[in-house]
């Protein structure tokens, strides 16, 4: 009913913890690529506004949203691959 009410609509990512500003002020290079290697995750290009310490937790948003969503299956990221600092991005510039 939850799902009928919000038209069949949920989240569509876990949303943010941090703004990107603040992203860039608070986390560094190496605590980001700590973050990653930790988790097998091969990181190209990005820069530090889309630290995924600046995420929320996905778990997290799902389960706030369990009215609305029925997860069938959980992919593991293993590459992110992003414009890097100074690279025109058409989505951020």
């Amino acid at each position: 009913e939850e799902a009928k009410a919000s038209l069949y609509s949920t989240v569509h990512g876990a949303g943010r913890l941090f703004g990107r500003r603040e992203a860039k002020r608070r986390f560094t290079r190496v605590e980001m690529d700590e973050w990653l290697q930790s988790r097998g995750v091969t990181l190209i290009g990005a820069d530090l506004d889309e630290s995924p310490m600046a995420y929320r937790r996905l778990p997290e948003v799902l389960a706030e949203h369990a009215g609305s969503v029925k997860v069938v299956h959980t992919l593991q990221p293993f590459a992110v691959v992003m414009a890097g600092e100074g690279e025109f991005d058409p989505f951020k510039d």
